[in-house]
């Protein structure tokens, strides 16, 4: 995790931060978009629902808000979807597990999988055990869909993954955390996920892979 914070100081600025954003594939007319929303992931390793921040009692969690993600969505007068939401994390590979970590680590729920797009560190549920998300994106979709439905935004169909089609357009967008923040939660919590978030992000960089 040193090597690795070392690595992001030498080639991402400080203040740097990650971007999910969503876009629509048609425009808003009377409150409904006749197409999907489409959910593209940043490489934010901080993306969560408050309720999974909050089952850390004693370990206060930096947190990109979902919810607030939603909210935007909700306060720009859409309220209906009659698409679905299309998830994008090809930012990164498909490797969800590092194949040297300790067996352990699965066994007691330590790190969850990785990708471009996860939420809650990759598990679907946490109290009162943990469960990995089988597919992150997948998951990170129906925790926006739920979180739209909650402020009166209805989605017709459910999550899927997909392309970002072309011609469409930025509805909403969350910033995380800036580098030097999650580069300090990282070290202070020994976080599994976000240092292997940022290793990705790095080749992401070096090589656009």
């Amino acid at each position: 995790k040193i090597l690795t914070a070392i690595g992001v100081v030498e080639n991402m600025g400080l203040d740097e931060r990650f971007t999910t954003e969503v876009l629509a594939t048609a425009p808003v007319a009377d409150g409904e978009i006749d197409g999907d929303l489409v959910l593209v992931g940043g490489g934010d390793p901080m993306l969560g629902i408050a309720a999974y921040a909050d089952a850390y009692t004693r370990q206060p969690q930096l947190r990109t808000s979902m919810e607030a993600l939603a909210e935007t969505i909700a306060s720009s007068g859409v309220t209906r979807v009659r698409g679905r939401v299309v998830v994008n994390d090809d930012r990164y590979d498909t490797i969800r597990v590092v194949e040297t970590w300790p067996a352990r680590y699965a066994r007691e729920f330590n790190a969850g999988p990785i990708g471009a797009l996860t939420v809650n560190d990759g598990f679907a549920e946490w109290e009162p055990r943990r469960v990995y998300a089988d597919d992150p994106a997948l998951y990170a979709g129906r925790v926006l869909t739920s979180e739209l439905s909650r402020r009166g935004v209805r989605v017709d169909g459910a999550p899927r993954r997909g392309d970002i089609a072309p011609g469409s357009d930025v509805l909403a967008s969350l910033d995380s955390p800036t580098i030097a923040e999650i580069l300090k939660q990282m070290l202070r919590e020994s976080d599994n996920n976000t240092a292997e978030s940022l290793l990705k992000e790095l080749g992401y960089r070096a090589n656009g892979l």
